[in-house]
């Protein structure tokens, strides 16, 4: 499920970098990482071994994630308390990944 909502994170972002007239100036702008952007997006989704990048996507779409939040900026939030908070709770969530859902709870009920 969240291999899922990574790529529809980017395939999103792919759709408004198209359609804004302001990723496109960018792009003008920024010609070699256009490219490099356009390259990159065109290997990610045409490698193949579908099963392997799907479980991976994540990492693979490290490069790409300035861009991604450079389209999608207008709808990020840019409250500082709404970004602190976002701040403290995704490391939790990461660690609680890693860890497993389930172990987290464990070692919460343990300690208490």
């Amino acid at each position: 499920m969240l291999s899922f909502v990574w790529i529809l994170l980017v395939v999103i972002a792919i759709f408004v970098m198209v359609r804004t007239s302001e990723f496109r100036a960018y792009c003008r702008a920024h010609m070699v990482e256009a490219v490099f952007l356009v390259l990159y997006l065109w290997c990610l989704f045409a490698y193949n071994y579908p099963v392997w990048a799907r479980s991976n996507f994540a990492r693979f779409a490290i490069p790409i994630i300035p861009f991604v939040l450079l389209a999608l900026y207008r709808w990020l939030p840019k409250d500082w308390r709404v970004l602190w908070g976002l701040g403290v709770v995704s490391p939790l969530l990461a660690a609680s990944s890693a860890l497993g859902v389930a172990n987290v709870v464990h070692m919460i009920r343990m300690a208490f």
